[in-house]
């Protein structure tokens, strides 16, 4: 019935699909990262709060960092980017901190990226201790994990599929 297609359910399971089989098309190792935020800061006597727009700017600065590490010039000279698919949940009426799940190819790593991308994490005052990183080895895992960031809200705006074919 058209009642069951305009469902906010089957709406919610087509859009999570789309991003599994979008992912699915990027063949760059990628890494599962889960950041959860200081919901607030005090700073020169006033307390900041965070909110999804200044973890959106906080997830686009973390990804040209990241460019800038794997691709060197390539990122500027090309506008070439790694992959990023970013989950962004809590807040408001859930209970739950303020977090997101990110998806970020990694590939032509070198050796020690994940302990540089731990550092810049620990560098920015928002990121809380609770920060999780897990390579995603097969595609099982990276369909799982991409079924998984698609259960809330996932940005659109910082999808950045970046397609083997565009390498």
């Amino acid at each position: 019935s058209s009642e069951y297609i305009m469902s906010h359910q089957t709406q919610r399971m087509l859009k999570r699909n789309w991003i599994v089989t979008a992912a699915y098309g990027n063949t760059e190792p990628k890494i599962a990262v889960t950041i959860t935020f200081k919901q607030h800061l005090y700073l020169d006597g006033r307390t900041l709060h965070i909110n999804k727009s200044e973890i959106r700017r906080f997830i686009r600065k973390l990804h040209n960092q990241v460019n800038r590490k794997l691709l060197g010039n390539a990122f500027k000279r090309y506008k070439r980017k790694v992959f990023l698919l970013a989950a962004i949940e809590g807040g408001g009426k859930t209970d739950k901190r303020l977090h997101c799940h990110l998806s970020i190819g990694i590939k032509n790593a070198p050796n020690g990226f994940l302990d540089w991308f731990k550092n810049v994490l620990r560098r920015s005052e928002w990121v809380d201790e609770q920060v999780k990183l897990k390579p995603l080895l097969t595609k099982t895992d990276e369909a799982t994990w991409h079924y998984y960031l698609g259960k809330q809200y996932v940005d659109l705006n910082l999808l950045h599929l970046n397609r083997s074919k565009q390498q």
